[in-house]
């Protein structure tokens, strides 16, 4: 690891702290297995690792518990956030308020390169709808082409029919003379 993200870790992980103290005395959450404490602690556990650079074991250690504790929470966020009301309210607060703390972690080069990259993607998908469109209207226009010309030999084999009755209904006139 290098020295600045050492430096960042220790700066997130004493932010956390002092967060998690005051979430702790705001919302009156104790050390216990009551299902509005676990529901704080999960939502914190999980906005902490979604939007800080520290590791599960770390913000375990700031709960005081083990990093199996945000695995846990981490696989659970779905349903929590689905069926739990307090959940669903303190992980919006605290998701929230840690990417405006770590805001400042971002690398914006990597950003910006992904900001590029969603323009060429952004300009090859309009290029690609266009050729959609346009292969669209050819479509319908070679469909239109191909139902006229049925049209045309369905009449010729109409026509066909007609004209070899009236071959058929000759050559029998002819054999009838004939003979």
């Amino acid at each position: 690891m290098e020295k600045e993200q050492v430096l960042s870790a220790m700066g997130q992980k004493v932010m956390l702290e002092h967060y998690w103290k005051d979430v702790k005395k705001q919302w009156a959450i104790d050390d216990n297995r009551v299902q509005r404490n676990v529901m704080y602690r999960n939502a914190f556990m999980v906005a902490a690792n979604k939007y800080s650079s520290l590791s599960i074991t770390s913000i375990a250690k700031i709960l005081g518990k083990h990093h199996a504790m945000v695995v846990w929470a981490n696989k659970n966020h779905e349903v929590n956030l689905r069926f739990s009301k307090v959940y669903y309210k303190a992980y919006e607060i605290m998701s929230h308020q840690f990417a405006e703390m770590f805001m400042f972690d971002i690398d914006f080069s990597e950003y910006n390169g992904l900001k590029d990259e969603n323009k060429q993607l952004r300009d090859r998908l309009m290029n690609m709808s266009r050729r959609n469109r346009h292969l669209i209207m050819e479509s319908k226009f070679h469909e239109e082409v191909v139902n006229d010309m049925q049209k045309k030999v369905d009449q010729l084999k109409a026509d066909n029919y007609e004209k070899q009755m009236n071959l058929n209904m000759l050559n029998k006139k002819i054999a009838g003379i004939a003979y």
